[in-house]
């Protein structure tokens, strides 16, 4: 079978929706398989999450700060100017 990637929704009811994706690609072992669910809110404020697991993300946020984590594994600002992370609660090494 060659690399490709099966969406299914159905309803079950009219304020319930599942989706099912499934990957199928000859690096896996199987097929790999997710179930998200959601259910309709009659609040228009309320927030909808989307979980993401993407590899090799280099984006990191400390103390409400985004950073970036370098190719040489050292922490990089995003920002001109932006302040270093405080870093009080992390042993000090000398070099």
């Amino acid at each position: 079978m060659t690399n490709q990637t099966k969406p299914r929704v159905t309803s079950l009811a009219p304020q319930f929706l599942v989706d099912e994706i499934t990957t199928f690609d000859n690096a896996l072992t199987s097929p790999w398989r997710v179930v998200k669910r959601y259910q309709h809110s009659a609040d228009m404020r309320e927030a909808h999450r989307e979980s993401v697991c993407a590899e090799n993300n280099n984006h990191l946020k400390i103390g409400g700060d985004d950073f970036m984590l370098g190719a040489d594994g050292r922490l990089m600002p995003v920002r001109k100017g932006q302040a270093p992370p405080d870093l009080q609660h992390f042993d000090q090494t000398r070099r």
